[in-house]
């Protein structure tokens, strides 16, 4: 993925606030599919484009926060959708296998085991999710792009939700 800046060093702020808007609802779907790598990479992307946002002086954390928890409450309801298809298809293929062979049986537990990471994420209320990604870039966006954040990451509160 990586930042439009990268590319394109002009980019104005209108396309960096699509590009985080768009990163963080990404980021909340790989969270909720368990998709660690793909989590992870997303968080790290998502952070570095936030760094490069906070460096104008107009940016603060919070317009930030606000961005991703406004594109995070809008994408949700499709976000669930996306793993109850997930769970379908697992669902699906565990149906297909033949649990009697030595290959089969593990396959069936390893679906199993996957149906129920699945089905607890879709309990996770979304306060707790938005929590979870906002944290992790903005940790990120401090640690490791050096940027300012003019709010305190434990002391996080959702203005939003």
């Amino acid at each position: 993925m990586g930042s439009l800046e990268d590319k394109y060093p002009l980019v104005d702020n209108e396309t960096f606030d699509a590009l985080i808007q768009t990163q963080s609802a990404r980021a909340m779907q790989y969270l909720l599919l368990n998709e660690t790598n793909n989590y992870e990479k997303e968080i790290n992307s998502l952070a570095k484009s936030c760094s490069k946002v906070l460096r104008h002086e107009s940016v603060t954390s919070d317009f930030i926060v606000d961005l991703m928890e406004k594109s995070m409450t809008s994408n949700y309801l499709q976000t669930l959708k996306n793993v109850q298809q997930a769970i379908d298809l697992c669902l699906e293929k565990k149906n297909k296998t033949l649990v009697n062979s030595f290959y089969g049986g593990k396959e069936a537990d390893a679906l199993s085991k996957r149906i129920a990471v699945l089905e607890q994420a879709k309990r996770i209320s979304p306060p707790v999710i938005m929590e979870q990604v906002v944290r992790d870039v903005l940790t990120q966006a401090a640690d490791k792009h050096h940027a300012i954040i003019d709010r305190h990451l434990y002391l996080y509160n959702s203005k939003n939700i």
